[in-house]
């Protein structure tokens, strides 16, 4: 069973604590001993010889010579024979040695039982486990095995198993990677699994299984965790499978991606060979800036790996079709709507131009704003200077640009 141990556990587990247990236990021990071990091995001592003592049980005087079962010292009388012949107890410091020896049975237990102690110490335990390779590693002189865990806090599995529904509030569960043992990826998660599906629509295929991202022959593995939000925020993890597992990239998904394949964006059937995906990481930057969330656009940015790195899809981004009849017609849809004095700027006006930009049509952009924009409304020109600046600190604009760039 993995586990992942508190603070309590780590302290534990520690060798210091070992040491130190084994110095309290020894001190029990020797306390113990005094407390009832020695007087019982004196009693048999002497028993053995034929010269059993006789004591008052209540002060301990020495009745050697006397018949009677009373005490001339303190009047206590006993109960039997048997009473006057019974070892001194000290049971107070009896119970004071065995309390000395419980750090050292928990370090024995938390260093080679763990499996054991996690119904004591651990914070989690495993809730879900992948393995993936160990045909041994090239160049890395290791079994090349990856192996993904997700893991639960103990509590929470209890619950689950005594059939009770769980509401997560914080970050509970913990996503972690490891290649030939050694961690190289962690994140905690507010539920984690090894398919989580995202909000785009049947990425929960790709999520947790190995998936030939660029149809070069070694399969990757994608790991998502999620933060907890009603929407937000995603968390992605690529890495490659193969001899020699790596992380190829983290990506910040903020409200969800999505995978896809090549030939459903573009439209051109895969001729022969293994299909080809996408990663559809879309420009939130606009997100809640002039609407709520479920209006405000989201436009598509697509990438791809390519020789182990994650590129802008930049041919895949400007071969889509533009439909500039279509846009037309909205344009004035779009302006009328936006006329009467007071009314709503509409989501569509810049979920059109970001559409537009994304596709390279820079120019159409600026014509769809002008059809769009009522020539009677004031603030024109403000509003195009905050829809530069939300854009400009897009990360997922500024690589598209800098694909273009290279591109031109």
């Amino acid at each position: 069973m993995s586990t992942d141990l508190t603070w309590i556990g780590r302290v534990f587990t520690s060798w210091w604590m070992f040491g130190g247990g084994v110095a309290l236990a020894l001190g029990g021990g020797w306390l113990l001993w005094r407390a009832i071990g020695r007087d019982w091995w004196i009693g048999r001592r002497e028993a053995s010889k034929g010269t059993p003592r006789r004591r008052c049980p209540r002060c301990w005087y020495d009745l050697a010579g006397l018949t009677a079962l009373s005490c001339p010292e303190c009047g206590h009388v006993a109960a039997s024979e048997r009473a006057l012949r019974r070892s001194r107890r000290r049971w107070g410091a009896a119970g004071v040695a065995m309390v000395l020896g419980v750090p050292l049975v928990l370090s024995v237990f938390a260093r080679w039982h763990q499996p054991i102690l996690a119904f004591v110490l651990p914070e989690r335990i495993l809730k879900e486990r992948r393995e993936f390779g160990g045909g041994g590693g090239v160049g890395r002189g290791g079994s090349g095995l990856l192996r993904a865990e997700i893991l639960t806090p103990l509590w929470v599995n209890w619950l689950e198993r005594v059939g009770l529904r769980y509401e997560p509030t914080e970050m509970e569960d913990l996503a972690i990677v490891t290649i030939d043992s050694e961690r190289v990826y962690e994140k905690t998660s507010r539920v984690g699994s090894l398919g989580l599906p995202m909000w785009t629509s049947g990425t929960e295929s790709f999520i947790g299984n190995p998936i030939d991202l660029d149809a070069d022959g070694t399969e990757e593995l994608v790991v998502a965790s999620w933060s907890g939000g009603a929407h937000c925020c995603w968390t992605v993890a690529i890495f490659e499978l193969g001899a020699s597992p790596r992380l190829i990239e983290e990506i910040d998904a903020q409200n969800g991606m999505g995978i896809v394949k090549e030939s459903d964006v573009t439209g051109v059937p895969t001729s022969g060979g293994p299909a080809r995906y996408l990663l559809d990481i879309p420009d939130q930057s606009f997100c809640y800036w002039n609407a709520p969330y479920v209006s405000s656009p989201k436009p598509s940015v697509y990438s791809r790996l390519d020789h182990g790195r994650l590129v802008v899809a930049l041919d895949v981004m400007l071969a889509r079709p533009v439909d500039w009849p279509a846009y037309e017609k909205e344009a004035g849809q779009l302006n009328a709507s936006m006329s009467p004095e007071g009314a709503a700027l509409e989501p569509r006006l810049w979920g059109g131009m970001l559409e537009l930009l994304y596709r390279g049509r820079d120019d159409l952009a600026q014509q769809f704003f002008d059809l769009c924009w009522p020539n009677a409304r004031p603030g024109q020109e403000e509003f195009l200077d905050e829809f530069h600046d939300v854009l400009d600190k897009s990360d997922r604009w500024r690589a598209y640009q800098t694909a273009r760039g290279k591109a031109d």
